[in-house]
């Protein structure tokens, strides 16, 4: 498809994604974004998970999902060919992802936007509520980042953090309700298994490191630090933030690490309160 090519979207089917259709949405996938497959690849057989495609003569011109966590739900991967962008189709997708779940009296739906999407979630009734600050560290010759003395990074362990322990989930669970404001256990469970959590007399902190970009949740400022240096030294020296978060942020800048995009976070419906200052590292644009 060419573009100036146009779409009536009245011809648009939007089904439910399979994991046979995957190898077909290879040719959707953004330029800078994580492998879009990821994501319906951990979730796909789950109930509170649902995949669409968008279906025009027989081709998958665009993706989207929706991940439930019991009176909240997330839409997320919303991608349309680019060859089609800019025709309504991501709208078309979203809209129909919205009422799908209006359907479920489910109270609030919430989004991350980028500045190219916001404006078309504000028309289907989003509303701007935050922003997440992308920060990442330059390399030095060496390769490795910049961290001054006196930093986040010093040598040695921590005795205070362990390797997951199961009697310690209920815990996690409810540090990250206290700090997302949603019941995400449901999810939270199948990351486990490799979580590091910060224990000080009792759940201070926790990290993990395959949801999403690495979740990190935690109650101060040493269990969140002490997590962020281990997520450095072995996944990616990348921090995603609430711009509530401002002191992190500034500490951040401070060693080297600067900004460069930005995300809306967006909710349509009943708000709900969140404690943003206690998340050193969010999951992804598909749960927040």
């Amino acid at each position: 498809m060419k573009n100036g090519f146009t779409v009536d979207l009245n011809q648009i089917k939007i089904t439910q994604l399979l994991k046979s259709d995957l190898p077909n949405i290879l040719h959707l996938q953004p330029e800078g974004w994580n492998d879009i497959r990821k994501v319906f690849l951990q979730f796909m057989g789950y109930d509170f998970f649902y995949p669409v495609k968008a279906v025009f003569e027989n081709k998958i011109i665009g993706i989207g999902e929706v991940l439930f966590n019991g009176d909240t739900a997330w839409i997320g991967v919303i991608v349309v060919d680019k060859s089609l962008r800019n025709k309504g189709i991501g709208s078309f997708i979203t809209n129909f992802l919205s009422k799908y779940i209006s359907s479920k009296n489910i109270p609030t739906q919430m989004l991350l936007a980028t500045p190219l999407g916001q404006p078309v979630y504000e028309k289907l009734g989003f509303r701007h509520v935050s922003d997440y600050v992308f920060l990442r560290r330059e390399k030095t010759e060496n390769g490795k980042g910049r961290m001054e003395k006196g930093g986040w990074e010093r040598e040695g362990g921590n005795g205070k953090i362990i390797q997951y322990d199961p009697q310690y989930f209920a815990q996690v669970a409810a540090l990250d309700k206290l700090a997302i404001g949603e019941d995400r256990s449901q999810i939270l469970q199948y990351f486990t298994d490799d979580a590091l959590l910060f224990i000080d007399q009792s759940l201070k902190g926790f990290y993990l490191p395959h949801l999403g970009d690495g979740l990190i949740i935690a109650t101060d400022h040493e269990a969140g630090f002490e997590l962020l240096r281990i997520k450095w030294a072995t996944k990616s020296e990348l921090i995603i933030l609430p711009q509530e978060n401002k002191e992190i942020i500034e500490f951040a800048e401070s060693q080297g690490f600067k900004p460069y995009r930005y995300a809306a976070r967006m909710i349509l419906g009943k708000n709900f309160d969140w404690n943003p200052r206690m998340i050193y590292n969010r999951v992804g644009g598909y749960l927040g």
